[in-house]
């Protein structure tokens, strides 16, 4: 997760964070120019990933809002395997004692970007908890080992029907011969029951 040393307000009332600088690029910009990545390297970006999300969720917090933009993937000095880093906490949530997140704002418009939303968030469920940040987590894995996310459509309301309602084509059909293990855990997280 991307570290923060400090937080205050301008002059003006307006907020500001002070974050750690980070030289690489966002793993959507990546996914743009390559298609997507090798297995290997997907399993080492995400077991990090997953990590990072491991440590917000023991701290109560749901980021809502996990897609490739907001994994950022920080170059390597050596050349070595990018490392990655949770960025943009904006919508999250710290859980209430139920452990439950509330998806939708004050004026009722849904939080998060519509490919990576899970169905709970996608049929605007009055509150959701870290397992929506899972379900994320496999549409990015799916994402990064096909290039395509798994619900695709023409429009957002259409997105979010179709994951709220559609069986997406499973990895094994997309990439015939990859590790059952790693298809397990893809589609593990992309259960649409939470």
């Amino acid at each position: 997760i991307i570290r923060v040393f400090d937080a205050a307000a301008l002059s003006d009332g307006r907020p500001y964070l002070v974050m750690e600088l980070l030289r690489g690029e966002p793993l959507s910009e990546r996914l743009a120019r390559e298609g997507r990545l090798a297995p290997l390297e997907t399993c080492a970006i995400f077991a990090e990933v997953a990590r990072g999300l491991a440590v917000a969720h023991a701290n109560g917090v749901c980021h809502r809002d996990l897609s490739s933009a907001n994994v950022f993937l920080v170059r390597s000095p050596d050349g070595s395997l990018p490392r990655p880093k949770v960025l943009d906490f904006g919508v999250s949530k710290i859980d209430e004692p139920e452990t439950a997140c509330h998806p939708v704002t004050l004026s009722g418009s849904l939080l998060g970007s519509p490919a990576y939303m899970s169905p709970e968030q996608a049929s605007g469920a009055e509150t959701v908890d870290s397992r929506t940040d899972v379900w994320s987590l496999g549409v990015l894995l799916y994402q990064s080992l096909t290039g395509v996310v798994p619900f695709r459509a023409r429009t957002q309301h259409a997105v979010l029907l179709s994951i709220i309602s559609q069986p997406h084509l499973p990895l094994a059909e997309v990439l015939p011969g990859i590790d059952r293990g790693l298809v397990d855990a893809v589609e593990g997280c992309l259960i649409k029951d939470p």
